[in-house]
């Protein structure tokens, strides 16, 4: 049999992560028969963009909203370049943190003072005859889903407290090329920060899991390895408690080993600089992924005119990961009834002399859970045989509000 019939023939026993490593490397295969070198992922950016950027020149400030750590500087001086419908290109000096999302205030034409909360998708080097400065590429993000990373960041927060007073890390260090490794970690060892153990191979490094139970294990093989189905078995394998860490040598690696299992990929090029920062992002992705198990997810509407019990509904509804949408009126709820159907429960006022109301509500929302927010029990009792599949009475706490949307939302 032919190796291309071969190939064909073998595709449809593949899942979809070993049909993408066949797809790459055929891909790569092509462009060195052809002789061809591929477009840069620039080149093709503004091929493929489908909207027009203006070029502008505004001054504004960027202020880190996520991954901000006590005493870091949060607020820096920023030009803006262009600007489309979903993004921004940002100029700022090369001090800046890097942060997840931002937001920049600005003038804008007719001295208007705008906002715009924004995630970075691209931080790169620029050099002009004006100095240095890291380009910023940025695209509109909700304030819904600001709201859900700032929560996820609390979450990170609590959790690396948590790591920092567990005593050292334990890590094992998977590779030939290893002398490099030894001397940055030998500062660190001295303080008892990390116990670190070396091998030379992946067989080597399952014995060493067994003995030494390491939290982490850092990956520093050739190209071809981590390709390999041996690497796949070693990954399957591994206990559900070990986090990872691969150094790889091109950037084209990184998606396939993350989607492999891998928790965090670090370019050989960056990790003496960055490698202590990335054990910590693997450590807490890791653990990310093994906490919150009983904790609620969803997204829920408030229908309500009283601000006091949307603030306290939505304060204690967010910390337990929902996504919170508001409406004051039927006409906004009948909006979101019409543009998301997704609500797992619907909170709303309900008052005796206006069940009409709750009675069209109840209709637009016919197949998901109502929660009426009632003064007293006996308006709640009413709730109920109106439609209502439960109630909350004044004064609210945290625990009913809780209580009730655990009936209708299961755990993630």
């Amino acid at each position: 049999m032919e190796i291309a019939e071969f190939i064909i023939e073998l595709l449809p026993k593949c899942n979809k992560d070993q049909v993408r490593k066949i797809y790459n490397r055929v891909s790569d295969q092509l462009h060195t028969l052809d002789g061809k070198v591929s477009k840069s992922s620039e080149e093709l950016g503004r091929q493929e963009r489908q909207e027009d950027r203006f070029e502008v020149d505004f001054l504004g400030t960027l202020t880190r909203l996520t991954d901000v750590r006590p005493g870091e500087r949060k607020d820096y001086s920023v030009t803006i370049k262009d600007i489309s419908r979903s993004g921004m290109c940002l100029w700022v000096d090369t001090n800046f943190v890097p942060s997840r999302v931002i937001e920049v205030t600005f003038s804008a034409k007719g001295n208007k003072i705008k906002q715009s909360q924004l995630e970075i998708v691209r931080i790169r080097r620029k050099d002009t005859n004006e100095g240095s400065w890291l380009e910023l590429g940025c695209q509109s993000i909700s304030r819904k889903e600001v709201r859900r990373l700032q929560l996820q960041e609390e979450s990170v927060v609590k959790l690396r407290n948590k790591m920092m007073n567990r005593g050292p890390t334990t890590i094992l260090v998977v590779g030939e090329q290893k002398n490099t490794m030894i001397k940055l970690f030998s500062s660190y060892v001295g303080k008892q920060r990390y116990n670190v153990t070396f091998v030379d191979n992946l067989p080597q490094a399952r014995q060493a899991i067994q003995r030494k139970q390491p939290q982490l294990v850092i990956f520093n093989l050739k190209e071809q390895e981590y390709i390999s189905r041996e690497f796949t078995l070693f990954l399957n394998s591994n206990p559900s408690s070990l986090a990872t860490l691969a150094i790889i040598d091109k950037e084209e690696a990184r998606t396939p080993l993350l989607q492999a299992g891998v928790d965090e990929c670090l370019s050989v090029n960056n990790y003496e600089d960055f490698v202590f920062r990335s054990i910590e992002r693997a450590l807490l992705g890791h653990a990310m992924q093994n906490i919150n198990t009983d904790s609620l997810h969803g997204q829920v509407l408030i229908f309500s005119v009283q601000r006091s019990r949307i603030n306290f509904i939505s304060f204690h509804l967010e910390e337990n990961g929902f996504n919170v949408c508001v409406a004051n009126n039927l006409n906004e709820a009948k909006n979101f009834a019409f543009q998301d159907d997704s609500f797992d429960a619907v909170f709303a006022d309900y008052l005796p002399g206006q069940s009409d109301e709750f009675a069209i509500l109840r209709e637009i929302f016919d197949n998901i859970p109502v929660i009426a927010l009632c003064d007293n029990f006996s308006n709640g009792q009413q709730a109920v045989k109106d439609g209502a599949n439960n109630y909350l009475c004044k004064p609210l706490n945290k625990e009913d509000v809780i209580m009730v949307i655990k009936q209708f939302v299961h755990p993630a």
